[in-house]
Order: structure tokens, then C-alpha cells, then sequence
């Protein structure tokens, strides 16, 4: 077995400039995947416009709270910005599969 160790970059080492940027990613990453993963859901559920929309909106806090959670909880820099950066693209992958317009 391989053991593998996280890439780390020279802004991981830099301790006030690392969570600088961990609270900039989370604020506008957490913001985007919960505006993306609330529009996929309030366009797929299958219920009144304002129902769906409601229910996208709560559910949308949830998303962008485990996403500030995970920029924080992430090993490096670079761990947490994939890990923002997935959900959000195949998000918006989806809106654009579906015809929504952003």
C-alpha cells in the first residue's frame, strides 16, 4: 500500500494568511453551492412554486452550513477549494441540463 500525503502548498504554512483565505473561500463558496443546490432543487421538486421554493431556501442554509464547515474541517487549501468547487460545478452542470438560466 501507497501511502500518500496531502499536497501541501507555502500558503498552508503561513497561519494567518491560510485562514484569510479559508473565511474568503467559505463566505463566497458556501454562498454559491447553496444558491446552485437550491435552484436544482427548487426546479426538480415536484410541488407548488412556493413550496419548492421554501423548501430549496431551508434546505439551502443546510447546504451552506456543512460548506463553511467543510473549507475549515479540509486538510489544505487545496482540499477545500475542490471540495466547494465540485458540488458547485456539477450544480451548475444540472441547472444547465435543464434549461435554467443563471
Amino acid at each position: 500500500m501507497i501511502a500518500t500525503r496531502p499536497l501541501y502548498t507555502p500558503l498552508d504554512r503561513i497561519g494567518w494568511l491560510n485562514t484569510t483565505i479559508r473565511c474568503v473561500l467559505a463566505l463566497l463558496g458556501s454562498y454559491a453551492n447553496a444558491v446552485l443546490l437550491g435552484s436544482v432543487i427548487a426546479i426538480t421538486l415536484s410541488m407548488p412554486a412556493k413550496d419548492a421554493t421554501m423548501s430549496a431556501i431551508m434546505l439551502g442554509f443546510v447546504v451552506q452550513l456543512l460548506a463553511v464547515i467543510w473549507v475549515f474541517y479540509a486538510r489544505t487549501l487545496i482540499g477545500a477549494f475542490v471540495g466547494l468547487a465540485l458540488p458547485a460545478t456539477a450544480a451548475a452542470v444540472v441547472l444547465h441540463l435543464l434549461g435554467a438560466s443563471l
